[in-house]
């Protein structure tokens, strides 16, 4: 049986009801007892405490999930990041890729280049040809390259896709991909440098680098998404976390309880008619 106390304060910061900055004490479980009531405010501090995790929507004591509102859908699309070995498996794959490319282009008269001019810096083939490394350092940033816009695109169509408040998002996230972009276009740069100073060498300098570059900036970029995405859950759309007395659902349990209770309490006996109609005849043949 539930023992309301006769003055409710919170279970969280043990306050009574009438502390303005607080708010007004909620009933937002199952919970009975000194735990039964808690200020919105507070049990909004313990959920953005604990966002991403199972007690954001739950009850930590009786498991119950929380009745919330809020003006727009949560949204779900969130990027996995995994720190240093993301960034260690973004090196490996740029490297994988290099070598795939360095095999295709070597044997179809270095289409890469030809992107970049109609005719191929004979020079630049040349210095291909004397160093491995060199050649190893340029299809390493060019590999780079690619996967970068790669990802940028298949994050702009899943934003597209997903994202359900486009407008508010984009806003954000514009500046991001304006930044990125040229950022991750290292190739081009170091390609021009080359052109200018004519020191092939310089792939060896600062390639290395700016691999490491790319892989940094798709990290942050796919930090600063998660970060928006939570802002936009939490900061621009704004739960309210109500009583249990405003679950309908709850009531109907509450009366089917009570119902079931009473019919425990008090027992009704059902005749049938059969065993009424025999019980008539047995009187009607006493003397």
């Amino acid at each position: 049986m539930d023992q309301t106390p006769l003055n409710p304060e919170c279970r969280i910061c043990f306050e009574g009801d009438d502390n303005g900055p607080s708010g007004n004490l909620i009933y937002p479980c199952s919970c009975s007892g000194s735990h039964k009531y808690v200020h919105e405010n507070c049990l909004q501090r313990w959920r953005r405490e604990n966002y991403g995790r199972k007690y954001n929507k739950v009850c930590e004591i009786c498991g119950a999930s929380y009745l919330i509102i809020s003006p727009y859908q949560c949204e779900t699309f969130i990027l996995p990041q995994t720190g240093l070995w993301g960034m260690v498996l973004a090196v490996v794959g740029i490297a994988t890729l290099s070598c795939i490319i360095y095999e295709v282009d070597s044997h179809d008269g270095y289409v890469s280049l030809k992107i970049l001019q109609r005719e191929p810096d004979k020079t630049f083939i040349l210095g291909f040809e004397r160093g491995d490394i060199i050649i190893f350092s340029y299809y390493a940033l060019y590999s780079a390259y690619i996967i970068s816009m790669l990802f940028y695109l298949c994050l702009f169509v899943g934003a597209c896709l997903k994202i359900r408040r486009k407008c508010h998002y984009w806003k954000k996230k514009a500046r991001a991909y304006l930044m990125a972009i040229p950022l991750s276009s290292s190739y081009f740069y170091l390609y021009g440098l080359y052109l200018v100073t004519d020191t092939i060498f310089l792939y060896i300098i600062f390639a290395p680098a700016f691999v490491i570059l790319d892989a940094l900036i798709i990290e942050l970029f796919m930090s600063n998404h998660n970060r928006i995405v939570k802002n936009m859950n939490e900061l621009y759309n704004a739960e309210t976390v109500m009583s249990v007395e405003s679950n309908p659902m709850l009531t109907i349990q509450i009366g089917e309880g009570n119902q079931q209770e009473s019919s425990d309490e008090y027992p009704v006996i059902v005749e049938s008619e059969e065993s009424q109609e025999s019980e008539d005849s047995e009187d009607l043949e006493e003397p």
